[in-house]
């Protein structure tokens, strides 16, 4: 007769739900760009429809990344995919601020169009939503690519 191991088993609910986050997450926070470029400046766009969707979309990424937080460690496997994910968005939001504030600086002070500053203004909005992308990419690239 096996034996029961409870911490095998608990190590492998956590790991699923590790696993399970890394899957949802990535959908709430585009679901939460999406909804913030819909509500940004367009006139008649309804509020009450987008901002629903924001706010159901923010507790979605929010409780994904508590979960990934929570069971980061629930084996090997899990704590190498939460540190390719977090190299991932680290790296990318260093480059994304220097890029965006360089481009920011040059195009105010060559005399670019005011359009091309705006941009980098704009892009510059958007830091966290590009450091969550990149986190959930890098952190479900290797099971987009079926290493596991």
């Amino acid at each position: 007769m096996p034996s029961y191991d409870p911490e095998f088993e608990s190590r492998q609910h956590r790991a699923e739900h590790f696993l399970r986050a890394a899957t949802y997450g990535p959908l709430c926070v585009i679901l939460l760009m999406a909804a913030r470029m819909l509500h940004g400046d367009a006139p008649g766009t309804p509020a009450f429809p987008v901002v629903f969707v924001a706010l159901l979309a923010s507790l979605g990424s929010l409780e994904a990344l508590r979960r990934l937080f929570v069971d980061r460690k629930a084996d090997e496997y899990v704590a190498s995919l939460w540190n390719r994910g977090t190299t991932a968005a680290f790296i990318t939001m260093v480059g994304w601020l220097f890029l965006a504030t360089a481009g920011n600086l040059l195009a105010r002070d060559f005399g670019a169009p005011a359009l091309l500053s705006q941009l980098f203004t704009h892009a510059l909005g958007h830091t966290f939503d590009v450091a969550m992308l990149a986190f959930f990419l890098g952190l479900n690239w290797p099971r987009l690519r079926g290493e596991a």
